[in-house]
């Protein structure tokens, strides 16, 4: 949060040996961090659902050969197949069921750590399986194709949504653009902002209220990407 707008308006004076214009893009610079860890966490949970959802199909061929769940999930650690990082969380559920821990307990701990909706969903399926009785096997395989079935929707709503997240990331490049053309080909329009204290508490108070604005538009926008 301090790194990015000190290192941007610091890179901006050197290169311009301008305040003004180095302390407009540092109140910018406020909003990497937020952005760029957003994308990064978006981009990790897509990855980790497909790869779970993988791992699952796998889980449920095992299953359907007759093997115990524990010896399943070990399978599933074992695939070359799935991703590291999956089976690394699988280790962790074939752990806890080789020390007592019951099946229910071990996928709900799963759940908890990775945060996944889809890992919640197999949890509580898991968990009503072992209430009402059903075969294990069948309930996997429905439960990793309803998570397929969830992944692909998520892509065609994506593809509906294309050009309403260009015009959002539009919507956010173009006060950056016009400041910067302002302050090359305006001055007149930009330096009364920091003539005066008052006035220049006046620009931060507008540039957050852009910063905010896009923030709550982009929540909405992705709120309904997910439907919720």
């Amino acid at each position: 949060m301090l790194g990015a707008p000190l290192m941007i308006g610091l890179v901006c004076w050197l290169f311009t040996m301008n305040l003004t214009l180095s302390l407009i893009l540092a109140l910018f610079g406020l909003a990497v961090p937020e952005v760029w860890i957003r994308m990064t966490a978006r981009k990790q949970k897509k990855l980790f659902d497909e790869r779970y959802a993988r791992a699952l199909r796998s889980m449920a061929s095992s299953l359907r050969s007759n093997q115990t769940i524990l010896q399943a999930i070990d399978d599933v650690c074992k695939n070359t197949f799935i991703h590291e990082s999956v089976q690394k969380s699988f280790r962790r559920v074939s752990s806890d069921l080789k020390v007592g821990i019951s099946v229910r307990e071990a996928f709900n701990r799963f759940a908890e750590q990775c945060g996944s909706k889809d890992a919640r969903d197999v949890a509580a399926a898991i968990t009503m399986q072992h209430e009402v009785g059903g075969n294990e096997a069948q309930v996997i395989s429905n439960i990793s194709q309803s998570i397929n079935d969830r992944i692909m929707a998520r892509k065609e709503i994506k593809a509906l949504f294309a050009d309403t997240t260009m015009m959002i990331t539009v919507m956010d490049i173009m006060p950056v653009i016009i400041l910067i053309g302002l302050y090359f080909g305006a001055p007149q329009y930009i330096t009364p902002y920091f003539a005066l204290p008052m006035m220049t508490i006046l620009f931060v108070g507008l540039i957050a209220v852009t910063l905010v604005g896009s923030f709550v538009i982009r929540r909405m926008a992705r709120s309904a990407k997910e439907g919720s």
